[in-house]
This record gives C-alpha cells, structure tokens and sequence, in this order.
C-alpha cells in the first residue's frame, strides 16, 4: 500500500504502518473510522491530501489500543471476503 509495510489477508490490505510517523493505518467500515476521529482516537488517513474514508491513522501515543483495532481490522477484512462467520486464521 503505497510502499508502506503493510498486513493482508487473502490479498486485501487491511493494516499498515506509516514510516514516516511510526502510526498505526488500519481499514474499517467508514462509521467506525469517523467514529474514531471523533473521538480523538484517530486521525484521518489522507495521504497526499486525499482521505481514504475507510482508513483511519492511530499515533504511536495510542499504542495500546492497537491490539484491539489490529483485530478489529482482521476481522472487517474477513467480512469482506464473506468469511465472518469464522475466526480467520492467523
């Protein structure tokens, strides 16, 4: 993803680090990445200056809520490939 490192599953991107910032860059729904800058526990993602709605960017300061997202992440990603009724594998 755009040269970041980055974390797939199945070929569909779904996490990220930002080598410039040392941020966490997870995908999720829209509604809980807005959700999530609203609540100050994350940035927009918009490299370039374009927002990507379907990404948010968690700071390093935040690091301990990055397990959570990581798997939250893994998870939407596993719904979008119609694999939400299992764990997917790690």
């Amino acid at each position: 993803m755009m040269g970041f490192p980055c974390l797939r599953l199945d070929g569909d991107f779904f996490a990220s680090c930002d080598p410039r910032t040392g941020d966490l860059v997870v995908k999720l729904d829209a509604a809980r990445v807005a959700t999530l800058i609203e609540g100050g526990q994350a940035e927009p993602f918009a490299p370039n200056g374009r927002r990507f709605r379907e990404w948010a960017s968690v700071p390093a300061s935040r690091h301990r809520s990055w397990a959570g997202l990581l798997d939250d992440a893994l998870h939407a990603a596993a719904a979008r490939r119609g694999d939400s009724g299992r764990s997917p594998r790690r």
